[in-house]
């Protein structure tokens, strides 16, 4: 990995590590934010001394600490519109908050656990609530009003999903049966899912869902659903090894890693019954689409030096071939691909752009859990986005 190769990069990252603020402009969200990520910062409250991650942002010059706030502030994601939600346990128990222009909004105070929140296309927040008696409960914030979308025992992690129409979906596990519920914010319905072994899930943008189950012989099998129009699931694929996570692309695409037989590795790309393969060198994680549906994944046969690639259709490119205890990579709208890294003992946030990757976040501290920031019209419009 190549932190800063041209002269003249070298002297925009001194300039950023000379800027970069700690205490963060009274906490309000700077206008051309760029990325997000966690750091964490010692408080001081009370004689109590802890160190815990605040949320920063990044506009390409200043990082500027925008939760500058005793307690664990995580988890940071943002609306169409610009608006930030994240979970933060400031007031005891995690609740969900939410930054609108100068305001700083606890919308879920209560005396019971929240997580997961998500944005709707249209600006509705959705969250899951752990309560002692009663399971967990999907609630729905519409700007003005909190509703009830529905109860399980247990919410599958990382199921809660909105669809492109607007619904919302989700895995409900009861004892050792499980259902997906789709509310379209009047009524929820429920299909009964066998969850047995679930190991992973994914969510189309309409709605269909593929998961993965790993039996006592970790032989892991690939199946799909569609809610509305199959009555069983169909298994697209099993072996004995798959990759822990599949992809969807906007266009209905989904994408997966295996182990063939006398094949090797490869990645399968299935839409509407047709595949695609091709081969990789090594085991397959960290799948996923951009918007104009390129596919990202790293792979692993230098373990534990990753390389990740990008396949565009036809051809495969390599973005960085030194990637070392990584996160999740993340696409941004027009093109970019962040992520975290361990390198040297020490956790930094990475950003390629088309010409290898640098660091961006600051030496000296840990930065990870990246996220791309979502400006709202007004001020992509202003920025010429």
């Amino acid at each position: 990995m190549t932190d800063v190769s041209r002269p003249f990069m070298r002297l925009a990252l001194l300039a950023f590590s000379v800027l970069v603020v700690t205490r963060g402009l009274g906490g309000l969200l700077p206008e051309r934010a760029w990325l997000a990520w966690l750091t964490p910062v010692v408080h001081l409250q009370q004689g109590i001394r802890a160190e815990e991650p605040d949320i920063f942002v990044w506009d390409r010059m200043l990082t500027v600490n925008i939760t500058d706030h005793f307690g664990n502030d995580i988890a940071p994601t943002w609306s169409h519109d610009g608006r930030m939600a994240w979970l933060s346990n400031r007031d005891g128990d995690f609740d969900v908050y939410v930054r609108q222009g100068e305001r700083t909004l606890n919308i879920s105070r209560n005396d019971h656990g929240d997580f997961e929140p998500i944005w709707s296309g249209d600006g509705r927040l959705a969250w899951i609530g752990r309560e002692r008696q009663r399971g967990e409960t999907v609630y729905v914030w519409d700007g003005e009003t909190i509703m009830i979308a529905g109860r399980a025992a247990a919410v599958q992690n990382r199921s809660l999903a909105w669809a492109s129409d607007g619904r919302l979906r989700w895995v409900g596990l009861n004892q050792l049966s499980g259902a997906i519920y789709t509310w379209d914010g009047a009524a929820t319905e429920r299909v009964p899912l066998d969850v047995t072994a679930l190991l992973s899930l994914s969510w189309s943008p309409e709605g269909r869902l593929a998961w993965i189950t790993r039996n006592a012989r970790d032989e892991r099998s690939l199946y799909l659903l569609d809610p509305e129009a199959d009555s069983r699931p169909i298994l697209l694929q099993r072996g004995a090894w798959i990759s822990d996570r599949v992809a969807w692309s906007k266009d209905g695409r989904l994408a997966w890693g295996e182990l063939a037989p006398l094949q090797g590795y490869r990645i399968v790309v299935w839409q509407q019954g047709e595949r695609v393969s091709f081969p990789v060198r090594g085991f397959v994680h960290s799948l996923i689409w951009s918007s104009d549906g390129r596919l990202l994944w790293v792979d692993t046969a230098r373990a534990p030096i990753g390389a990740m690639h990008v396949w565009d259709g036809r051809d495969v490119t390599t973005l960085d071939d030194d990637v070392r205890n990584m996160t999740q990579p993340f696409w941004s709208p027009h093109g970019q691909v962040v992520w975290a890294s361990n390198q040297v003992g020490e956790w930094g946030v990475y950003l390629w752009e088309g010409r290898g990757s640098i660091r961006v976040s600051r030496v000296g501290q840990d930065a990870l859990s990246p996220v791309w920031v979502q400006r709202s019209p007004r001020q992509m419009h202003e920025d010429g986005a």
